[in-house]
């Protein structure tokens, strides 16, 4: 593994790339295909770091608008999505993916803003952007097929003679159950509704498998375990064996109810590299020390990209009412977005060459 400060430089035509960008408001990553092909998965937005997929493209002279050749969304919420209407707009060739919960009757209803709701989350105002940029294109003459596609298991995203991108989620009863979710929040008829939260588990979430010459990639998103095995990670270890990967993008940001063994017993090589972003909430951490642990077992050289703030320590009463006296409130201020960048050519043998660019760190030196 490589130190922090590593040269920015585009990869090798025959190198598969991923780069991991967070936490910023989210995680985002750019993943190269070989032969200068570009896929953006999610989208982040970051004061620090502006747009962190689009502007890194930019800072390695890939123009977007051309070589990016897929956009996918793994999940409608904010922490995945925000800025993801200017990631399709901006990525002009690219055909956009959608987890086909996204594009039924129920979703898009909901994020037609309707005028009795006065509060739509920023995913669904995101998601409302992207449909109306996708209708553009295909008014404009462009292929249905070609502008946009949904997302289900075993989903091909992208096939070259350099790699191959694989849904491996969500199912359809995961896809069922989140057209249920949806309908569940739309507005009765003359009732206004306030306020249309997300829905809270990541069932629908859209899993990637990776592969290229040198090895294989497992890209988590948020989907989280289930005991069932039509649903979440059950689902995707019973389609069949894979790999083993080398790397793993850990789902969920490494919280447990992400976590399955069969994941990491029957999908990943024994100790991958991992890499994931930090998530934090109203006080809410991921992961937490007891997640850290875990992960650091299976993984011991798992990096976390931008680690987040945990809650201010409390001071002595006296500085204490002094503070409030002062200031509404406080927080401790984090290392910003960060950028980690995974690379794996031919030679590699599957070893994938882990980079350490901002605001990155190894996560088990202190476990």
């Amino acid at each position: 593994m490589s130190s922090a400060g590593s040269e920015i430089e585009a990869p090798s035509p025959d190198e598969i790339e991923i780069s991991l960008f967070g936490p910023g408001f989210g995680e985002s990553m750019a993943v190269h295909l070989g032969d200068g092909r570009w896929m953006i998965v999610d989208s982040c937005v970051s004061p620090s770091m502006g747009r962190p997929a689009l502007d890194y493209l930019a800072e390695i002279n890939v123009d977007c608008r051309t070589a990016v050749v897929a956009v996918v969304a793994t999940h409608w919420h904010d922490d995945h999505v925000r800025g993801f209407a200017e990631v399709v707009s901006q990525c002009e060739g690219a055909t956009v993916f959608l987890g086909s919960a996204l594009q039924q009757h129920e979703f898009l209803t909901l994020v037609a803003s309707p005028p009795t709701t006065t509060r739509i989350p920023p995913g669904a105002r995101e998601f409302a952007a992207v449909i109306a940029t996708l209708r553009e294109r295909r008014n404009g003459g462009r292929s249905a097929d070609v502008v946009s596609r949904l997302v289900t298991e075993q989903t091909i995203v992208d096939e070259s003679a350099m790699s191959r991108v694989v849904a491996l989620s969500p199912s359809s009863a995961a896809v069922e159950d989140a057209i249920s979710a949806f309908a569940d929040l739309l507005p009765e008829p003359r009732r206004p509704q306030l306020r249309i939260p997300a829905p809270s588990k990541n069932a629908a979430s859209v899993v990637l498998w990776v592969e290229g010459a040198g090895g294989a990639a497992l890209l988590g998103a948020d989907l989280e375990a289930e005991h069932r095995n039509d649903r979440g990670w059950g689902r995707v270890v019973a389609l069949g064996e894979r790999g083993p990967a080398g790397l793993v993008k850990v789902p969920h940001h490494g919280g447990q109810t992400a976590h399955d063994e069969r994941m990491w017993d029957r999908l990943l090589r024994v100790r991958p590299q991992a890499l994931l972003t930090p998530w934090t909430l109203g006080g809410n951490l991921l992961p937490d020390e007891d997640d850290t642990r875990r992960i650091c077992e299976l993984a011991p050289e798992a990096v976390i990209v931008g680690r987040a703030s945990a809650s201010p320590k409390r001071l002595e009463s006296a500085v204490e009412r002094s503070l409030k006296g002062v200031a509404k409130g406080r927080r401790v201020v984090g290392h910003g977005a960060g950028h980690v960048r995974a690379r794996c050519g031919p030679a590699d043998s599957g070893n994938w060459r882990v980079d350490l660019m901002r605001s990155a760190e190894r996560m088990c030196s202190a476990a």
